[in-house]
C-alpha cells in the first residue's frame, strides 16, 4: 500500500468512528473490491463496539443475493472466500 492509499484508509477510519450512522452501498461489483470489503469489515467492526446505525443501499443488487452469495456479487465473494 502506498503513502496516498494509506492516508486514505486512515481518513475513511477516521470518519466512520466519527459517525453515528454508516450508509453502505452494496453494488454488482462491490465484493470484487477488496478495499470496499475491507471498509465494510471495519465499520462491522465499529458498529460491534460502538453504536452506530448501518443502512444497507442495494444498487442494482437482490439483497438475497449477498444472504446466499448469487448472481454476480457472491460469484465474487466466492472468489474471495
Amino acid at each position: 500500500m502506498n503513502q496516498e492509499e494509506e492516508d486514505i484508509d486512515s481518513e475513511f477510519s477516521k470518519a466512520i468512528q466519527d459517525s453515528k450512522m454508516c450508509i453502505i452501498v452494496f453494488s454488482q461489483n462491490y465484493a470484487s473490491s477488496s478495499w470496499c470489503l475491507d471498509q465494510l469489515v471495519s465499520i462491522l467492526e465499529y458498529k460491534m463496539k460502538f453504536a452506530c446505525m448501518i443502512l444497507p443501499i442495494f444498487y442494482h443488487v437482490d439483497p438475497s443475493n449477498l444472504r446466499k452469495h448469487k448472481g454476480s456479487f457472491g460469484e465474487a465473494l466466492n472468489r474471495i472466500i
